[in-house]
């Protein structure tokens, strides 16, 4: 882009909308984990509003600015003083990194957005699924129906061109495919459960959105991630079962990022 003032206007615009998305993602995350309803929200009750989890005080705008009003309060509740968890700055600083990311390999289009907008939903199913080893079937419907959108969009921009997007549709069925069949085979020699149903569910969108053609990197970062998510497990929690959603989410973003080297 040659319009200097533009691209910073951009810049700002998708820094901005990664930290609310960040905020959201917290939002989904505490909300989902605990069977309370983050959509559809009556603001006229107390209960909807952002609280502390410790003293259940209502946050104000104050207490919400992303980042900042955590490192102003030095992690601690306005009201109360407890303690406020370093995920919540982190999940949003993740959500910064990755729209910039995005808009940096995609640009600023109606496509683009759509795939950042994926960024909240990604992240919550992360953090649900290293605590309750889970990925809720709600959130991954979003993912599809979000992925449907972007596909879609890339539809219409080549024109209605059916080869531009045929990789991509039969990666609803491959991936689930090629997935489940590794992870069959593995419970029969490991006899123990390899993947769970809600990763198979989540990697309908994943197939989507990255296409055959990124099915070999995939694989591997997959299953590197997962390594490192197991180990990682082992460290922090001292336990030897871990979820694998995680490395696929990381590793479908890590494709999306990597489009120019991954065939898509």
């Amino acid at each position: 882009m040659d319009d200097p003032i533009l691209l910073t206007v951009e810049i700002i615009t998708v820094a901005a909308l990664g930290l609310i998305y960040g905020s959201f993602a917290t939002a989904i995350t505490h909300r989902e984990a605990k069977g309370e309803s983050w959509y559809l929200m009556n603001p006229k009750k107390e209960g909807n509003w952002s609280q502390c989890p410790d003293c259940h005080h209502r946050l104000h705008a104050i207490d919400l600015i992303p980042v900042l009003s955590w490192l102003l309060q030095k992690g601690r509740c306005r009201y109360c003083s407890a303690s406020i968890s370093s995920r919540y700055p982190l999940t949003e600083l993740i959500c910064l990194v990755g729209a910039l990311a995005l808009y940096a390999v995609y640009g600023l289009t109606l496509q683009s957005v759509v795939l950042i907008t994926l960024l909240p939903f990604s992240v919550a199913l992360l953090w649900i699924d290293l605590d309750q080893m889970i990925l809720p079937n709600r959130l991954v419907a979003i993912l599809m129906a979000l992925a449907s959108i972007y596909t879609l969009l890339v539809y219409m921009g080549s024109g209605y061109y059916w080869p531009s997007i045929q990789s991509n549709v039969l990666g609803v069925v491959v991936y689930p495919a090629v997935f489940g069949g590794l992870a069959w085979t593995l419970t029969r020699v490991l006899k123990k459960e390899a993947l769970g149903i809600g990763d198979i569910k989540f990697l309908a969108p994943a197939g989507l959105l990255a296409g055959i053609g990124a099915l070999p990197a995939y694989l591997i970062l997959s299953g590197l991630y997962g390594v490192l998510t197991a180990l990682a497990t082992q460290k922090i929690q001292k336990k030897m079962e871990f979820p694998f959603g995680p490395a696929l989410i990381l590793a479908l973003f890590t494709v999306l990022l990597a489009k120019d080297f991954t065939y898509m």
